[in-house]
């Protein structure tokens, strides 16, 4: 990707899904996003910056956003980790 440089980040809120297709998202099953079924659900907001291009822009944005977002993931899964475990002592 040469010099290319690019800066992602992902933003979750809480919102409420489309009551026709509550577990589904832009053709992808969401499930995984649903706090309370139906009823709550994950937005994510996802940024990207270009701080310098020398090609491959699409492929280094693309590389960006999947790491941000399985650093999401992996943060999530160590929080309800923490909070479930902290409420079984």
């Amino acid at each position: 990707m040469g010099a290319t440089d690019v800066i992602a980040s992902v933003k979750a809120e809480l919102g409420k899904p489309n009551s026709l297709q509550p577990n589904k998202g832009a053709g992808i099953d969401f499930s995984l996003f649903l706090a309370v079924l139906g009823k709550i659900c994950w937005e994510l907001y996802i940024d990207g910056l270009v701080v310098s291009s020398d090609g491959n822009l699409l492929d280094a944005l693309g590389a960006s956003i999947k790491n941000t977002l399985l650093l999401l993931k992996a943060f999530t899964e160590d929080l309800m980790t923490s909070c479930f475990s902290s409420r079984l002592l």
